[in-house]
């Protein structure tokens, strides 16, 4: 959590500034990646995922790296940490998704509509009449 805890001294400070920033960055990668695939942008989708996975690289090693602890005020933190990292699953399925949907738009227009990828051209099949 030090990498977001930049409010001075620790303990709740930092779990706040922590949260609160990763909350926001999972918001951003929500709105960029839907954003993309909307308008069929390449470039945000590709900005979604990495999104996605800078704030998963940072969310999951500060799951990983929170100590167990018997502390009322310690337990409220971890259980808002495993919120946030389902939140920012949620967000990964959510941003790798729009991606596929945009590669699914482009891949969809460069054929044309009707047309089987097997298909003789329309001059071949006029010429066996």
């Amino acid at each position: 959590m030090a990498v977001f805890a930049t409010a001075g001294g620790g303990g709740e400070a930092a779990d706040v500034c922590f949260f609160c920033l990763a909350f926001a960055m999972l918001l951003a990668i929500v709105i960029v990646a839907l954003v993309g695939a909307a308008r069929g942008s390449v470039g945000a989708a590709v900005v979604g995922v990495m999104l996605a996975g800078f704030v998963g690289a940072v969310v999951l090693f500060a799951a990983a790296t929170l100590a167990p602890s018997d502390d009322p005020d310690e337990q409220g933190t971890q259980q808002l940490m495993r919120s946030t990292a389902g939140w920012w699953a949620a967000s990964a399925v959510i941003a790798v998704g729009s991606a596929g949907w945009v590669a699914a738009r482009r891949l969809r227009r460069r054929r044309p509509p009707g047309s089987a990828p097997d298909a003789e051209p329309d001059g071949a099949q006029e010429a066996r009449s």
